[in-house]
């Protein structure tokens, strides 16, 4: 037996005469929705909700307790300009960081003010000074304005 019957290792169900045989009546076509049958669930299925994506990354579905965490603790950065906890220098969140003026300003007065101080108080020791400065400048040019007048009075 060099070529072997295929048809002996088929069943008769996959056969084309059963094919015709299940295609031979007449299937009536629906063409539109509403020759679709009524079923009576029982309840009203309503359409699934849907939620916007968040952006970014999505998160780990599961948090490790802290006797599975590993390596060093993390802890609050510091900034060095206003001394609050939660950013860096050069972030944003610092309300000190600005033009060059300010920040020529904080390098000047903020080692000068030094000891361990709120970052409250500190900005209002800022503003203090900073006031001061302003005074003693236009009390100069008050003066000044008042020896020119006296000059052209004499």
């Amino acid at each position: 037996m060099r070529q072997p019957d295929m048809g002996s290792f088929v069943d008769n169900y996959y056969s084309v005469a059963k094919f015709q045989a299940a295609y031979a009546g007449i299937i009536p076509s629906i063409t539109d929705r509403n020759q679709w049958p009524e079923v009576d669930k029982g309840f009203t299925l309503h359409p699934p909700i849907q939620k916007k994506k968040e952006p970014g990354r999505m998160r780990k579905n599961r948090i490790k307790p802290a006797s599975e965490r590993s390596g060093k603790a993390t802890r609050q950065v510091r900034c060095p300009n206003c001394l609050e906890y939660g950013h860096r220098a050069t972030s944003w969140k610092c309300h000190l960081t600005g033009t060059k003026k300010g920040r020529n300003l904080r390098r000047r007065i903020l080692p000068s003010l030094g000891g361990k101080r709120s970052p409250s108080q500190l900005l209002l020791m800022l503003l203090n000074s900073q006031l001061q400065g302003l005074e003693e400048h236009w009390q100069g040019k008050l003066l000044q304005k008042q020896r020119e007048m006296q000059k052209k009075q004499n």
